[in-house]
């Protein structure tokens, strides 16, 4: 069983677990000692106080700093493993790289964004990061003719640069956003920038699969 810390966010720490059941799961636990060493999650990989999930921290930067502190004390008094600013993680014969970039004081630019290739295909996860980590990111990366993108923080305007889609140029978009969401995403002014790629959303495909194998890729949805 081996846990992800995704973010510290006020008193609550997010996670993502699973097993050799290739069982994964969400969950939020109350951030204090019996909780990080209970509910089964032995190991984090990653620690990490920025929003992976889009979620945001309404606490302030001093509070946050506190809140890490906190949190590692007790992942070393209890001898649990952890790794800070891991720059990849081993899956398999594949790697999943952390695309880091400097610290921004907008929570959201500090989000993982993540890149991949399986079978010679390339996969991006942004996270909730915006146009400045975007820029960040070309200026420190050379990527392009990426095969699927998880586009930033569910399509708002504050991500999906024109610059940055047509350098990265994806064939294929994710958009992650709740149906009639109240920030009204995606965008309009986003889905325009990406209107030169295939886009699923899962407002209104549901459920997207991407299926791999050595002669390539499926994508399937499955309508709410």
């Amino acid at each position: 069983h081996v846990g992800i810390v995704e973010n510290v966010s006020g008193s609550t720490l997010h996670t993502v677990e699973g097993n050799t059941s290739d069982k994964v799961a969400r969950r939020t636990y109350p951030l204090n000692e019996a909780t990080i060493t209970g509910y089964g999650v032995p190991k984090y990989e990653n620690l990490n106080t920025s929003s992976g999930s889009g979620s945001t921290s309404s606490g302030t930067s001093k509070n946050k700093k506190t809140e890490l502190t906190y949190l590692r004390k007790v992942l070393d008094k209890k001898k649990i493993p952890y790794y800070s600013c891991i720059k990849e993680i081993n899956i398999d014969n594949s790697k999943l790289y952390f695309l880091q970039t400097k610290e921004n004081e907008n929570e959201n630019n500090n989000s993982n964004a993540i890149y991949t290739e399986f079978n010679g295909y390339k996969f991006m996860f942004m996270g909730d990061a915006g146009i400045e980590k975007e820029k960040d990111i070309l200026d420190k990366y050379n990527l392009s003719n990426i095969d699927v993108l998880k586009v930033g923080h569910h399509g708002s305007s504050t991500s999906s640069s024109k610059n940055f889609i047509n350098s990265i140029n994806p064939k294929y978009i994710l958009i992650s956003v709740g149906e009639n969401n109240r920030y009204g995403h995606p965008k309009t002014s986003v889905l325009n920038i990406l209107n030169k790629s295939k886009i699923y959303r899962t407002d209104i495909d549901g459920s997207i699969e991407i299926k791999i194998n050595k002669y390539g890729y499926k994508i399937k949805s499955c309508a709410p």
